[in-house]
């Protein structure tokens, strides 16, 4: 585990080797074949004009729950050594994104008690490929850290912590899978 303190009470967590071959290829698998619709961008893009599209899969309860990252038991292991005794699933999505893409700096709640969980599927990706997430200071002109995309790596942060995805280089051989999940800690 690597820990990154963004502030006193914000912190990014890095996790590598968590799921087994067979548990990262189940939920390759389950990307694959999952149900993909080109979305505006998750937030306004006023700079890019109104043609930004990408793709991603909206997860409901069943989803989550078959796609099986929350069933492994280091999962709910992680969640509880980092005070998630307890919560609740606000919102799941898969994204697949490619060199062509367009990310903002963004929160994905402002509130406190949310957090944010990456986890990224692919089950091959060299560095040239590039796609880190890239956490910013609060007023985005500098970056905090970059997460390198390695797959299998889980990443949990608060999810008012200002980040964005970086693209994909155009070497890049096919998408670049990311479950994001945002969860509530109960008691908040």
């Amino acid at each position: 585990m690597k820990e990154y303190t963004y502030s006193e009470d914000k912190r990014i967590y890095v996790f590598d080797d968590v799921f087994s071959f067979a548990e990262r290829s189940f939920m390759y698998e389950f990307a694959l074949n999952s149900k993909f619709k080109f979305e505006r961008g998750a937030y306004p893009f006023p700079e890019a004009g109104s043609n930004v599209f990408q793709l991603m899969s909206g997860f409901n309860e069943t989803d989550t729950v078959s796609f099986g990252f929350f069933e492994n038991k280091a999962v709910q292991n992680l969640l509880k050594q980092h005070g998630l005794f307890s919560y609740e699933i606000v919102k799941a999505r898969l994204n697949a994104c490619l060199s062509s893409d367009v990310y903002q700096v963004h929160t994905d709640i402002t509130d406190l008690g949310f957090f944010t969980l990456l986890y990224f599927v692919n089950l091959d990706w060299k560095p040239e490929w590039e796609g880190e997430t890239i956490f910013t200071e609060s007023d985005a002109r500098e970056i905090f850290c970059s997460v390198a995309f390695v797959p299998g790596r889980i990443v949990l942060f608060n999810s008012n912590i200002p980040h964005k995805s970086s693209q994909p280089s155009t070497r890049a051989p096919y998408h670049r899978f990311v479950f994001n999940c945002v969860v509530k800690k109960h008691g908040n």
